[in-house]
């Protein structure tokens, strides 16, 4: 690909928010620089409550995602959610727990009957 002046000057105005699409290889990365450069007041909208689709709405002009990747962006570099958090015990802590009380016994309950359905009965006599 040959760089030209006006293939620069697309990305700029691009970047700045005038609407001038470029090509889709030099788009790729573009939404993600977009919102963490607006990374503070998006913060600070989260953090005074506003809804994320009022600010994704406010924003929307200027950073050039979707919705589900504004949300997932927020999620990551934002409030940094991890995916599994489960909280763990110590080691010496579960010790201390095994030693101290013994576990109840919960009794194994039987599951009901599930209906199994059989169109052509064993004994057709016993139809009706």
């Amino acid at each position: 690909m040959i760089v030209t002046k006006i293939s620069v000057l697309r990305h700029e105005k691009y970047i700045k928010g005038l609407k001038i699409m470029p090509s889709l290889s030099a788009k790729r990365g573009l939404g993600q620089v977009a919102f963490r450069a607006r990374i503070k007041p998006i913060k600070k909208a989260i953090d005074a409550g506003w809804p994320l689709l009022s600010i994704y709405n406010k924003y929307s002009d200027n950073i050039p995602i979707s919705y589900g990747q504004f949300t997932r962006y927020v999620s990551k570099y934002i409030t940094k959610v991890t995916e599994n958090p489960s909280p763990t015990l110590s080691s010496t802590t579960q010790n201390n727990q095994n030693q101290s009380s013994p576990q109840p016994i919960i009794p194994k309950i039987d599951k009901p009957p599930q209906f199994n359905y059989n169109p052509i009965p064993p004994n057709k006599k016993e139809l009706v």
